[in-house]
């Protein structure tokens, strides 16, 4: 066991690997569970927005030039889309957070020269990516009726 202090805390770090903690003025009995403290956020978030602002804004501005070509077509046109638009967000979103999940695991096993690990994981992904879109249009399949019910009767 190694004792660690620092400004208002003493650390306590076991065998186990286990990190424990207690502030400096509370009894030596009391001991709590130590969080990751992590650095501050100031002055980084500004600096961040401008990356992350222009797509967002550009895809904003894409829906908008859609809505004003599809709203020209037609309210028909435009109800499609509405009523469509959410089963697209939803394939989207999902296989977006595939991706990116994918993209962190192979940064990290890539980084550490894990070749196999990273070949497994890719598998993973793509071997889960089937039965999910293969759910997904199932659910659409059977859901697709009562959330179209009112629409064309």
């Amino acid at each position: 066991m190694a004792i660690i202090s620092g400004e208002h805390r003493t650390t306590l770090r076991l065998s186990q690997g286990r990190t424990k903690s207690r502030a400096s003025g509370s009894r030596p009995g009391q001991l709590s569970v130590r969080c990751l403290v992590l650095p501050s956020t100031r002055g980084r978030v500004r600096p961040s927005s401008p990356p992350l602002g222009k797509p967002l804004t550009a895809s904003a501005g894409h829906h908008t030039i859609k809505g004003l070509f599809v709203g020209a077509l037609g309210p028909e046109a435009l109800a499609g889309v509405s009523l469509v638009m959410p089963l697209f967000l939803t394939v989207s979103a999902v296989g977006q957070g595939l991706g990116f999940g994918l993209a962190t695991l192979l940064a990290r096993h890539l980084g550490a020269g894990r070749h196999s690990a990273a070949s497994a994981a890719a598998s993973t992904v793509f071997a889960a990516a089937v039965p999910l879109g293969l759910a997904f249009a199932l659910a659409v399949h059977l859901v697709i009726p009562f959330y179209l019910e009112g629409v064309f009767i």
